[in-house]
C-alpha cells in the first residue's frame, strides 16, 4: 500500500480509500433510515459520512460525494424541502461533472434529479431543460460504469414520463 498523499492533498492514497468505504457504509445506512421514515438520523449519518469523503480528499474528488449530494437529495425530498431539493439536485450535478466528465450515464441521472426537483417546485421551463439533457444524454452516450444500453434506455424512458408531468 502506498503512502503517498492523495492529489488533493488529503489522507494518504490508501487511508483515502479506506475513508470512502466507509462513507459509503454510512450513506448506504442513511438511505435506510430515510426509506423508513427517520430522516433525522440519517442526516447525521450524512453528516458523518460528509466528514469522512473531506478527510478523504474532498468532495468532488470521489463517486462517493455524488452519492452523498444525492442521499441528501433524498432526505431533502421526503421531507418536502422542494427548494434545496433543488439546490442538492443541483450540487450533485455539479459534482457529477467533476468526477466523471460530461458523457457519463450518471451525468443523465443527475440532470434527471435536477429535472424531478423542478417539476416538484412547478418550474416547468427548468424542468424541460434538465430532463430534455437528460433524455439526449442517455440515447447518445456509451454504456459505461456497469450501465448497460437496456437501462439507460428504460431511464429513458423514466426521463420522458418526468418530462410529461412537467409539460401537465
Amino acid at each position: 500500500m502506498s503512502d503517498s498523499k492523495n492529489s488533493n492533498g488529503g489522507a494518504p492514497i490508501a487511508d483515502a480509500e479506506q475513508l470512502r468505504r466507509e462513507a459509503m457504509t454510512l450513506i448506504e445506512r442513511s438511505n435506510k433510515f430515510v426509506e423508513s421514515g427517520d430522516t433525522d438520523i440519517s442526516r447525521t449519518l450524512l453528516g458523518a459520512a460528509a466528514v469522512l469523503i473531506d478527510a478523504s480528499g474532498g468532495e468532488d474528488a470521489c463517486e462517493q460525494a455524488f452519492n452523498l449530494w444525492c442521499a441528501r437529495a433524498m432526505v431533502a425530498e421526503k421531507c418536502g424541502e422542494t427548494s434545496q431539493l433543488i439546490t442538492i439536485a443541483k450540487r450533485a450535478h455539479e459534482v457529477a461533472l467533476k468526477v466523471y466528465g460530461l458523457d457519463h450515464p450518471v451525468i443523465g441521472l443527475a440532470l434527471m434529479n435536477v429535472g424531478d426537483a423542478y417539476v416538484q417546485a412547478g418550474d416547468t421551463a427548468k424542468a424541460q431543460a434538465a430532463l430534455v439533457q437528460a433524455i439526449t444524454l442517455f440515447e447518445l452516450c456509451a454504456p459505461a460504469g456497469g450501465y448497460t444500453r437496456q437501462y439507460m434506455n428504460a431511464m429513458v424512458g423514466t426521463a420522458r414520463e418526468l418530462l410529461s408531468k412537467a409539460q401537465g
